[in-house]
């Protein structure tokens, strides 16, 4: 038995298509070839109105073969013939378009899929006039939600119109935060505290749309906040603190990123502060993820709170005869020879101990880039002051500890 009656009917309306879908490849290959460097430099940037144009860019075809293939239904109209499979074309090709659209603006790929699965899902069961019983057995199943009635099928709504709202809100927020990163005259951390706080307040208003829109009363909501705060306060608790904490140090601006820190055993450049961590990107390569509540419960030490000066320090121990004053004298020139050491404050030395071993002398030094670290200079002086006190025959102190024989 043949699904399809060949005959005239049949034969038009799929040269229609097809032709629809000849012409709207062509005209989409020629879009794309106009706009081509235009969607290479949208793609690496990745924005919300360059992921809007990607989206465009991937619906043209689909959107071009809908708007050529929509009069053939009237045209069939008008010669006699029922249409049916234009039309069952036509919705193939607005679920097409979507999906196309949604996959250059989703960046998600698992979400994107979902989105899609569910669009072709509807327009099958539209083709094959299934769609409205499906839609009215779900609108049939309600959930009790205190005093109100839900539907399955606006919870379904619901869930739909949520998560799309919760998404075009987080795009708000990504954009919010591009923005004011190019407001000049902002401290780094205001621009993250206002776009934390407008990221938050659009989260709110896109839900709040969402449950108005669905037809939920907010007061119902109520027994749902009550366990939400019960939620806070025994398993939510930390990250709440986290985020309460993270607010905080935004406000009093006592870390912002690349400042020097040291907390627990750990030093590094602050980078990114999130909502439940600040990213600290250690010398050794490393990137320590400190929990926002540390920082304010915990030890801090920023190096560069107030400035950038940092005072560095290496220790020697001389033999009991020897001349310290000189040795003092070179550890100084050693220190203003280096090019990181600042001639203000000066380079200074003095006689910190004097032990059954030597002279222990402490030499200190400035600097004003801690973001490159300690060590390598205070490895070059040290090196610098060895080869001077042998030029100039000035004895380092030895241990009484004989060695043991191998």
């Amino acid at each position: 038995m043949n699904l399809i009656e060949w005959n005239e009917k049949t034969l038009f309306q799929l040269g229609w298509v097809g032709l629809a879908m000849a012409i709207a490849w062509l005209l989409a290959r020629l879009f794309k070839l106009r706009y081509a460097q235009k969607r290479a430099a949208a793609q690496d940037e990745r924005g919300l109105f360059s992921n809007l144009f990607i989206g465009c860019w991937r619906a043209s075809a689909p959107l071009l073969f809908v708007i050529l293939a929509s009069p053939g239904q009237h045209v069939a109209a008008r010669i006699g013939f029922d249409g049916q499979l234009i039309e069952s074309a036509l919705k193939l090709g607005v679920a097409w378009m979507i999906i196309r659209f949604l996959s250059g603006v989703i960046r998600d790929g698992l979400i994107a899929k979902a989105i899609a699965v569910l669009i072709f899902c509807a327009a099958a069961l539209s083709i094959t006039g299934l769609l409205e019983p499906t839609l009215g057995y779900l609108d049939g199943l309600e959930i009790s939600l205190g005093k109100s009635k839900l539907t399955l099928l606006d919870a379904g709504r619901g869930l739909l119109l949520t998560a799309v709202m919760l998404w075009i809100a987080s795009r708000f927020g990504h954009a919010l935060g591009v923005m004011m990163q190019r407001v000049p005259h902002l401290a780094s951390t205001t621009r993250v505290l206002l776009t934390k706080i407008g990221t938050v307040v659009f989260y709110a208003v896109g839900l709040l749309i969402a449950l108005k829109a669905v037809g939920i009363d907010i007061t119902a909501l109520a027994v749902f906040g009550g366990a939400l705060g019960v939620g806070v306060g025994l398993g939510l608790q930390k990250i709440v603190a986290n985020f309460v904490s993270g607010i905080t140090l935004l406000m009093e601006r006592s870390i912002k990123p690349g400042d020097i820190v040291e907390i627990g055993g750990k030093e590094g450049v602050v980078g990114a502060l999130g909502a439940r961590f600040v990213s600290l990107e250690g010398y050794d390569g490393k990137s320590y993820l400190i929990p926002n509540e540390d920082l304010i419960t915990q030890r801090v030490v920023n190096w560069s709170f107030t400035n950038e000066l940092i005072r560095g320090a290496v220790t020697v121990t001389l033999r009991h005869d020897a001349d310290v004053r000189r040795a003092m004298e070179i550890m100084v020139e050693t220190a203003r020879g280096q090019l990181r050491v600042i001639a203000h404050p000066e380079p200074a030395c003095f006689v910190d101990d004097i032990t059954e071993f030597g002279v222990k002398v402490m030499l200190h030094f400035w600097i004003n880039d801690p973001s490159n670290g300690l060590l390598g200079l205070r490895s070059h002086i040290l090196l610098a002051i060895r080869e001077r006190f042998a030029e100039e025959g000035i004895p380092f102190a030895v241990s009484s500890l004989a060695p043991v024989a191998a």
